[in-house]
């Protein structure tokens, strides 16, 4: 993109690479927690990952694993 387009389309393809990054990060995060939260929901020993946080409104120990 330099080439074609200077220092501009580089830039360009940086902001766009940076911001499907952001959105693969943020639907990663999500799914994991969806799926770990699951996880604590249908197995006793896992019971610490399906809390749900009321004040939060989150699965806040899903989340951070």
């Amino acid at each position: 993109m330099r080439r074609a387009f200077g220092e501009a389309g580089a830039w360009f393809i940086s902001l766009l690479i940076a911001i499907s990054t952001l959105g693969a990060i943020n639907a990663t995060i999500f799914t994991g927690a969806r799926t770990n939260y699951a996880l604590g929901r249908d197995f006793p020993l896992f019971g610490f990952l399906g809390r749900w946080q009321d004040r939060r409104n989150t699965p806040s120990h899903a989340l951070l694993l």
